[in-house]
């Protein structure tokens, strides 16, 4: 869907209510954002002046873009991601493995954490081609100096093969269900030392 720039002001400032409600219980906030061609620099502007007004740190927040959404960003959108980073929000790519990257931009774009996209993932425990594959993405993404999150691990033995490879933040129903908040709160309290990213 393109949305057209008048609505981006109200778009920012929908987007607060919900970041503000994260922080006031002292969680940060992730934002999904697909920009194939939809956003322009101007949202995140938006964006920027609506967190500041409303009181929330920009430490607790974070953009995340899909790959091809990643690749796709004009000079004008980077630019502003990046300074929204200088000032303290964490980007990541999500779904990374799925899309078609250039990269030598990957190496220029401003950039915390990326994301494995599940498809990736799914055989490595049998198929060594799999496993060949995953290593090689795993030395890119270290390689650009970003943390590395493995997406919907469902065992342990794709855990363990993460971990050896040099993967050590892990989400997926190896650790948990989805749950409340509340059940994730007691849950949290007991899960021991596994590092896990809701």
């Amino acid at each position: 869907m393109k949305i057209d720039r008048a609505g981006y002001p109200f778009i920012a400032a929908a987007l607060v209510p919900a970041l503000g409600l994260a922080v006031s219980r002292r969680r940060g906030w992730a934002v999904p954002f697909a920009l194939l061609g939809g956003f322009f620099a101007y949202f995140f502007s938006r964006l920027r002046h609506a967190l500041v007004d409303n009181g929330v740190p920009l430490s607790m927040v974070e953009l995340e873009f899909t790959e091809t959404a990643a690749m796709r960003a004009s000079k004008a959108v980077v630019a502003e991601i990046a300074a929204l980073r200088a000032d303290g929000v964490r980007i990541s790519i999500d779904d990374f493995g799925t899309g078609y990257s250039n990269l030598s931009r990957l190496r220029t774009l401003p950039l915390d954490r990326v994301k494995l996209d599940p498809s990736l993932i799914a055989d490595i425990e049998q198929s060594e081609r799999a496993r060949v594959i995953v290593q090689a993405v795993i030395q890119l993404i270290k390689g650009v100096d970003c943390e590395i999150v493995a997406e919907a691990v469902e065992t342990s033995a794709q855990a363990d093969i993460l971990r050896a490879m040099g993967c050590h933040t892990i989400q997926g129903f190896v650790f948990a269900e989805p749950m409340f908040e509340d059940e994730y709160l007691g849950w949290t309290r007991d899960a021991g030392s596994s590092r896990i990213v809701a």
